[in-house]
C-alpha cells in the first residue's frame, strides 16, 4: 500500500490456508490521534457503512489489544494506477463510483448519531480558512502557469480575477455533507464487483463535489501524469446533480489541475514562482487537465481554462 510520510498505519495483504484474502491494517506509533485511535475508529465507520450494504471493504474482526483490523481483501487496480493506463477505466466504472461516494455520503448523514463519536469536527471558520489557502494557492499556480507561457496583461488579470471571485462565491457557498476526508485516487478501488471506498478513519464535512473530482483524479505522483477520469459525457448523464453541482465540479476539477501545477512551482524567497521544466510529461498533463478538462459548460471556468489555452498556443 502506498507509504504516507508519518505512517499511522500499515496494511497486509494475507491469504489464510482455505485461499481467502484479507486485509490486515495495524496501527504504527503510539496512540497521537487525539480524537481517538484511528483503527478503532475506522473499523466503527466500516463497520456501520457495511452493515448498510454501503461499498467499503467487508469487515472481519477487530482486535484492541493490538491495534489491528482485518476485512476482505478488495480485488482490483486503485483509480489512481488504473487511470495511467485510460483504456482500464470504464465509464460504467466512473458512474458507479459516483453513485456510491452519494450512498456514503447519504448514510453518513442518516447514521450521523451513531457516527458522531469518530467524527473530525471541525468550525466553519476554520473549514473556509482551509479551503480560502488551498483556493489561493490554485489561483496563483494558474497565474504563473499562464505568465510562464506569455506575459500576463492587466486586461487578461483583470478578466481572470472577475472568473475567479465569480468561482470563489460559488464553491466557497455550496452546502456540506458528511463523508470521508481521506480523500484521494488511491482510497478507491475498482473492485471486481463494484467500487470499494478505502481508508475511512477519517469523517466530516466537506463538499461532495470535491470528494469525487480527488476520489476521481490520479495525481501522476512522482513521474505519472494528472488524469481525471471525469467527462462531459459522465456528467451529463447523471441524473442526480442539477447545474449548480455541475458548475462546482467543473470549479473543484480547475483547482485541483492548479494544485498539481502548484506542487511543481520552484520558489525562492522574495521572488514570484517560476515553473522551469514545462516539457515533463507530468507538467503536460496537468495542463491539458487544466485547459482541456472542462466537465459542463461554465463561464469563469470556461474564461480561466481559455486565457490558459490561449497563452499555451502552439506551446
Amino acid at each position: 500500500m502506498p507509504a504516507r510520510a508519518i505512517p499511522t498505519a500499515r496494511v497486509y495483504r494475507v491469504e489464510d490456508d482455505r485461499g481467502a484474502v484479507y486485509a490486515v491494517k495495524a496501527a504504527v506509533g503510539a496512540r497521537v490521534d487525539a480524537e481517538g485511535d484511528a483503527i478503532s475508529k475506522e473499523w466503527a465507520v466500516v463497520s456501520i457503512l457495511a452493515a448498510a450494504g454501503r461499498p467499503v471493504a467487508r469487515p472481519v474482526g477487530y482486535d484492541e489489544r493490538t491495534r489491528c483490523m482485518v476485512t476482505a481483501w478488495a480485488s482490483g487496480p486503485t483509480v489512481d494506477e488504473a487511470a495511467q493506463l485510460a483504456s482500464q477505466v470504464e465509464p460504467y466504472s466512473v458512474t458507479a463510483c459516483l453513485a456510491g461516494l452519494r450512498e456514503i455520503e447519504a448514510e453518513c448523514e442518516r447514521q450521523v448519531g451513531g457516527l458522531r463519536p469518530y467524527i473530525t469536527h471541525v468550525t466553519a471558520a476554520d473549514f473556509l480558512n482551509d479551503f480560502a489557502a488551498s483556493f489561493a494557492r490554485a489561483r496563483e499556480a494558474y497565474y504563473v502557469c499562464v505568465d510562464t507561457a506569455s506575459e500576463l496583461s492587466e486586461a487578461t488579470v483583470r478578466r481572470c480575477d472577475e472568473a475567479w471571485k465569480e468561482l470563489w462565491d460559488a464553491l466557497s457557498t455550496a452546502p456540506t455533507t458528511l463523508g470521508p476526508l481521506d480523500v484521494n485516487a488511491r482510497n478507491l478501488i475498482l473492485g471486481d464487483a463494484g467500487p470499494v471506498f478505502i481508508d475511512l478513519s477519517i469523517v466530516g464535512a466537506d463538499w461532495s463535489e470535491r470528494r469525487a473530482v480527488q476520489y476521481l483524479t490520479s495525481s501522476g505522483r512522482a513521474a505519472g501524469h494528472v488524469v481525471s477520469v471525469l467527462s462531459p459525457t459522465m456528467v451529463r448523464a447523471d441524473a442526480s446533480m442539477d447545474g449548480a453541482a455541475r458548475h462546482r465540479l467543473d470549479g473543484h476539477a480547475l483547482l485541483v489541475a492548479c494544485l498539481a501545477i502548484a506542487g511543481m512551482l520552484e520558489r525562492r524567497e522574495g521572488e514570484w514562482p517560476s515553473w522551469p521544466q514545462t516539457s515533463l510529461g507530468r507538467a503536460v498533463s496537468a495542463r491539458r487537465a487544466l485547459i482541456g478538462g472542462q466537465l459542463t459548460p461554465y463561464a469563469p471556468t470556461e474564461l480561466l481554462r481559455a486565457e490558459a489555452a490561449q497563452a499555451w498556443a502552439g506551446g
